[in-house]
């Protein structure tokens, strides 16, 4: 007599199946490692990589300093002040835990904050996650413990573009060259030195002060 499987063993096999295979899904899309992860030391090439292995809170910390400085050096704007905050706030280690497990939710939140910094470069990124770049929608998921793929496959993004392979960042090419990306008047090189942002043109000193340019009128002959 041929016996059939129970309905909840079934399901059960089934969520565990598909569980499988958005990890492989990650697991392949991580395979594309960019150049910074290795040259900022992030990424050991000598060792086996384990992308089911549960990832801990330093190994993300470690992944993103290492954006951050890439940001840093090649970006003309920088990382930017929410970066540059929460890499600060990580040397407190008297409060620090970076051994602790990490959620999938916990790496999109950092993740995220890079790629904002990225659209506002003119870098637009589509979240690996899916969503809109304004922010997280948390999901079941996110509560899940993150593995060592799915953080490596959030932080997958390039940082520096070469399109005239100078060696360059393009946006730090525009700087040399004095060219104005958002077309308000001011050079990009300028408004870094104002603290503006070069990309939009709703962003300059005039704008910040509230100041308005007037055209002087003659004044009336006598």
């Amino acid at each position: 007599m041929k016996r059939s499987l129970p309905p909840a063993f079934i399901r059960a096999s089934m969520l565990v199946l598909i569980g499988l295979l958005s990890v492989s899904v990650l697991y392949v899309a991580a395979q594309v490692a960019p150049s910074w992860w290795q040259q900022r030391g992030a990424l050991d090439p000598t060792q086996t990589a384990d992308d089911y292995a549960a990832a801990n809170q330093g190994q993300v910390k470690n992944l993103a300093l290492a954006a951050y400085q890439e940001m840093e050096q090649h970006l003309a704007i920088g990382a930017g002040p929410e970066l540059t905050a929460m890499v600060q706030g990580w040397q407190n280690t008297a409060e620090a835990d970076d051994f602790a497990v990490v959620t999938v939710g916990q790496v999109k939140a950092v993740a995220l904050l890079f790629y904002q910094r990225l659209s506002r470069a003119k870098r637009g990124k589509t979240l690996p996650w899916g969503g809109g770049i304004g922010g997280v929608s948390p999901t079941e998921e996110d509560y899940g413990v993150a593995n060592l793929g799915q953080v490596k496959h959030a932080f997958s993004f390039a940082v520096k573009v070469d399109l005239d392979g100078n060696g360059i960042d393009d946006s730090q090419d525009a700087l040399a060259l004095g060219l104005d990306s958002d077309g308000d008047g001011v050079s990009d090189a300028d408004e870094i030195a104002q603290g503006t942002d070069p990309y939009d043109s709703n962003s300059n000193l005039g704008t910040l002060l509230g100041l308005q340019v007037y055209t002087p009128v003659e004044p009336p002959s006598a």
